[in-house]
């Protein structure tokens, strides 16, 4: 194998690992725990809200009679966590706990019940953190979170 094929190798298999998957609720039992594992920080600016960003990471199908716990990357440093609705516009405070953002189940619920999606922005001292979507399925039984 040439050095060339060996250099083309590698540059494709650190593509594979940088593409994004899908995420799931993690725990013990791989689906009730209740706690998403966010990817790494990054640095948020007004791209992150634009229209027909491509998800890092992506929680699909989380019932909204559950609650859910979001796990923070260890980058981050002490953040605060905010929901935009997307009906209003009005910005509500997301209760945090060191590394973890909690969603309630009242709060998946009221979402649900009203069929509108929402935005939790999430950041630290240095600007690092998050921009989360969420949608509503057409149902209104379970919702999906997107990293953006």
């Amino acid at each position: 194998m040439t050095t060339f094929h060996r250099a083309l190798l590698a540059m494709l298999f650190a593509a594979w690992l940088a593409m994004p998957s899908v995420g799931d609720e993690g725990g013990e039992n791989a689906s009730g725990g209740g706690v998403w594992i966010l990817p790494c920080a990054a640095v948020i600016d007004e791209s992150a809200l634009e229209q027909g960003v491509v998800a890092r990471s992506v929680l699909a199908g989380h019932q909204v009679n559950q609650g859910l716990c979001l796990q923070m990357a260890s980058n981050m440093g002490s953040a605060s966590a905010v929901l935009v609705s997307g009906l209003s516009g009005d910005v509500m405070p997301l209760p945090t706990s060191g590394a973890k953002i909690f969603l309630s189940k009242q709060l998946m619920q009221s979402l649900a019940a009203t069929r509108t999606g929402a935005k939790i922005v999430v950041a630290d001292s240095q600007q690092r953190g998050y921009v989360i979507e969420i949608t509503v399925d057409a149902s209104g039984s379970t919702v999906t979170l997107s990293v953006l």
